[in-house]
């Protein structure tokens, strides 16, 4: 296939913001999911639970979880999807792998508040920018949007809901009170998803008013 000068730079453009995305999700789990022991809504929280009642260990558990809702997704959204998911899928264990070689997670330390808060501002920025980019950091996130599309709802709200009821499922590997941080941090981030996503779509407004103020009105 021939690409014009113009898709090429769109292209170049459109995978630098999955990069970016993809980098701001890895930071937020190296520096901060991890060092702080959170538990949230996620495919490997979730095959955490389920290995405890399956003869499969977490990894094969992982693996398959994630290839359910990968196939799910280009089902649901297509090649283009898919493609840019296995980009996401290749690059996001790459970057958590340099990032302490550039930055030791020891040099970056802070409460529990605090790092719950940066660790939810990366993580939603990151997760806007893959939606935007039709991508998907995989995992409950591509089921989240498959169920958000379908009915109709906010991509943050669906986020929250899926990821919630993940967390309760931890009630079966980790105490109540890891299980209810996991459920507030997973009920916050699709809060603040939506709001980052709803900024940007009036920025977007805006921008489209003041260029062509007259169809705006319109």
């Amino acid at each position: 296939m021939n690409y014009n000068r113009e898709e090429i730079r769109t292209i170049i453009a459109d995978y630098a913001a999955i990069t970016a995305g993809t980098l701001l999700i890895a930071a937020a789990v190296v520096y901060y999911l991890v060092p702080l022991n959170l538990v949230t809504g996620s495919v490997t929280g979730l095959a955490l639970v389920l290995s405890q009642v399956l003869p499969l260990n977490q990894e094969s558990l992982v693996l398959i979880l994630n290839l359910l809702c990968f196939l799910a997704g280009v089902k649901a959204f297509g090649k283009r999807f898919g493609i840019r998911s296995l980009y996401v899928s290749v690059m996001l264990p790459v970057l958590m792998k340099l990032l302490p070689l550039i930055l030791n997670p020891s040099h970056v330390q802070c409460g529990l508040l605090p790092g719950i808060a940066i660790f939810l501002i990366l993580l939603s920025s990151g997760q806007m920018i893959l939606f935007a980019s039709d991508t998907a950091s995989g995992g409950i996130d591509t089921a989240a949007e498959i169920i958000a599309r379908r009915c109709n709802i906010r991509t943050g709200t669906a986020i929250s809901a899926a990821g919630i009821l993940t967390c309760f499922s931890g009630l079966l590997a980790y105490d109540l009170k890891v299980v209810l941080i996991g459920i507030a941090v997973t009920g916050l981030n699709g809060i603040i998803l939506n709001l980052l996503q709803s900024g940007v779509e009036m920025l977007a407004r805006a921008l489209q008013e003041r260029r062509n103020p007259v169809s705006a009105k319109q």
